[in-house]
């Protein structure tokens, strides 16, 4: 579980809030999302989760552990999620963006192949058609869903 409790962020010494005590649960295994207005911290509360920033106020649980004694690296690559600005690889196929966190992870290349293709077959790509492109080949919906792919391959567990 992942819980936030009042958690505040603010980048002017607390004249204005990016996030104003904003309190959550998320269950092992659920599905969320972050739905709103631009400006009304989405993004904020997803770089907190994700120790990309610090909160101003609050704080931040997972499994009841606080998230800064977790290591921020290995916290990240058990979590599932996707950039805003889709964030591929440019130099790299579809295929190799979506198998560099089971890389990371240490999957044997076999393995690998056939997660990605499963992966691919998951969000709509065909990888015999969209494995081999470079994203700069793709729309900005395949190049979203790509995403998708890469954050899902690794089965996260956050």
């Amino acid at each position: 579980m992942i819980s936030l409790v009042d958690v505040s962020k603010s980048f002017d010494g607390g004249a204005t809030f990016a996030v104003r005590e904003l309190s959550l649960e998320i269950e092992r295994g659920e599905t969320v999302v972050l739905l709103g207005s631009s400006g009304c911290g989405k993004s904020t509360t997803l770089k907190m989760m994700l120790r990309l920033l610090d909160p101003t106020d609050g704080e931040l649980r997972v499994e009841g552990k606080l998230l800064t004694e977790l290591n921020p690296i290995n916290w990240r690559r058990s979590v599932g999620y996707v950039f805003q600005g889709i964030g591929l690889f440019p130099h790299l196929s579809v295929r190799l963006n979506v198998a560099i966190g089971l890389k990371l992870a240490g999957w044997e290349q076999e393995a690998s192949r056939q997660r990605v293709d499963e992966m691919l077959q998951v969000v709509g790509l065909k990888p015999q058609e969209f494995g081999n492109r470079l994203p700069r080949e793709l729309s900005g919906g395949q190049q979203q869903r790509v995403g998708v792919a890469r954050a899902l391959a690794t089965d996260p567990d956050n």
